[in-house]
């Protein structure tokens, strides 16, 4: 293990006020990134330790009371733990930003999850003062406090970070915007012996608050394999080989997927097959049909904005041959979309299930079948890699001569392709194009959007010409994105298909009938 922090010892023959003192000799002129950089780096008051640090504390994550731990070597590379009733770990290996959430899903981050999971525990740690180049970190002009903005991979806008004057270390940090606002707060620093930290810190993202208490800070032990490495794999199903991969199928007006499964054993209706649900989904009429009480709490992300609801954990759910034992489940309120789908709904089918199964989907045809990660073989399928970001699968297209990463969202119905707010304004993608007025709609509400013509749009090595397209306007939350051009619905995806892997962070398409 590295140990990053070994020069970060103390400065001789200058303290830490002394050192305040000349950093502010000229009212109204910020000090220098080198100098605010020093200053922070002195402040932390290390310990080299070679095995590298542990953090213990506690405090509640999604709602619910749980410990908190943190190791971590300085340089930049940690490991996060939240243990409770809802666990989870994140970390960062040096190369890759990664989680493994609540239902014991993992995959890599990208994008904004990407510096949404470096920021906080740099900043907590102290390594944020050496990932200056990576973080992009300017001093803004101002009196004191000592104020940084940063805008890592292009983030825009620019986010903040305010030193606390007396520490030198964040008190603050703040970036993004509405409901995608991320807020931090930290507490004041203690002397831990090994380390000067901040004994607390608040975070606050959308409408959840999560608030943690550092209680102690140790060398870490001897580890026979290194921490911060990325926990792949995760949890799996179970597999009924007697029971078709084939699953029971229903096709809407609307062009949705509707798949049967049962939770606890119990038929309770059918569930919607959605790629663009970041989670498994139980209906709260299901939920209370079965008795089960809700834990935590969430704010589940919808098109017109989010909506606060709770986790609930049953005994099984089963998709067709794939059964997860104790699934933790995401409740909502589905019962808008009966009577649009004519049916009872019991939940979503989406993240959870998919991250454990290999799924083949023909969108138009109306079918989807699950197999076993393990045992899967088919041939010619034309793969091409695959993101997870935000729980979606995402690949690059090309359209109008641009190139721009897309989600693949099954409950985009008969939509082809939904250009994002924030991809819209950036590329001005309504300059001069035609359009008509429109809506999209779904959990949260709806939002203004219009339709136009794209001259011509590839994924996949498919080329597709005039295609018509929606361009979302600002004013949502599902489709105002910065990192992500747009989402592809079943208008593109029901001409293949489509065959998804998520652990193997791939996508595959077979051309009907090949």
């Amino acid at each position: 293990m590295i140990n990053g922090f070994g020069a970060w010892a103390r400065r001789i023959g200058l303290g830490l006020a002394g050192a305040l003192g000349a950093c502010t000799t000229s009212p109204g002129t910020p000090p220098s990134l080198d100098r605010v950089l020093a200053l922070a780096r002195d402040s932390y008051s290390v310990t080299p330790s070679p095995t590298g640090y542990t953090l213990a504390g506690s405090g509640e994550f999604l709602g619910a009371p749980a410990t908190f731990g943190v190791v971590f070597d300085g340089a930049g590379p940690f490991a996060v733990s939240y243990t409770g009733v809802l666990a989870q770990a994140t970390g960062f290996d040096g190369v890759d930003a990664w989680e493994r959430d609540w239902a014991g899903s993992s995959r890599r981050l990208y994008g904004g999850e990407r510096i949404a999971n470096l920021l906080p525990t740099w900043l907590l740690t102290g390594a944020w003062v050496d990932r200056a180049k990576e973080l992009d970190l300017q001093v803004e002009p101002g009196d004191a406090p000592v104020a940084l903005s940063f805008a890592p991979g292009g983030y825009a806008p620019r986010g903040l970070i305010e030193l606390d004057p007396g520490s030198m270390q964040p008190r603050l940090a703040r970036w993004g915007a509405g409901e995608q606002l991320r807020e931090i707060t930290f507490g004041p620093a203690k002397d831990f012996g090994l380390l000067t930290l901040p004994a607390s810190f608040t975070d606050v993202a959308g409408s959840t608050r999560t608030t943690t208490t550092i209680d102690s800070v140790e060398p870490s032990p001897v580890f026979i394999r290194s921490p911060y490495a990325y926990l792949g794999g995760g949890a799996t199903a179970r597999f009924d080989p007697d029971t078709p991969a084939a699953l029971a199928v229903k096709r809407t007006p609307t062009g949705h997927v509707l798949v049967k499964g049962l939770i606890d054993g119990q038929d309770l209706g059918w569930f919607i097959f959605d790629t663009g649900a970041g989670a498994d989904i139980i209906s709260q009429s299901a939920a209370a049909t079965l008795g089960l009480e809700g834990v935590g709490s969430v704010n589940a992300a919808g098109v017109g904005g989010s909506v606060p609801t709770a986790f609930f954990k049953a005994r099984t759910l089963t998709i067709g041959p794939a059964t997860i034992d104790e699934p933790v489940l995401v409740g909502l309120d589905l019962a808008f979309l009966e009577p649009i789908f004519g049916e009872r709904i019991a939940g979503i089918v989406g993240y959870t299930m998919l991250t454990r199964v290999i799924a083949e989907v023909d969108m138009a045809g109306g079918s989807v079948s699950l197999f076993d990660p393990r045992t899967y073989a088919r041939t010619g399928v034309d793969w091409t890699p695959a993101r997870l970001v935000q729980r979606h699968p995402c690949i690059e297209a090309e359209f109008e001569g641009r190139t721009a990463l897309f989600r693949i969202d099954t409950g985009a119905g008969a939509d082809t392709v939904i250009f994002h707010a924030d991809t819209v304004a950036a590329l001005g993608l309504l300059d001069g194009r035609e359009t008509t007025p429109s809506t999209l709609g779904g959990v949260g509400g709806a939002i203004p959007a219009a339709k136009g013509t794209l001259r011509d749009f590839t994924v996949a090595g498919r080329r597709h010409e005039k295609v018509v397209a929606t361009f979302a306007l600002p004013g949502g939350r599902a489709f105002n994105d910065p990192w992500i051009g747009g989402t592809l619905g079943g208008g593109f995806l029901g001409k293949v298909i489509m065959v998804l892997d998520y652990a193997g962070e791939r996508v595959g398409f077979v051309t009907k009938g090949g």
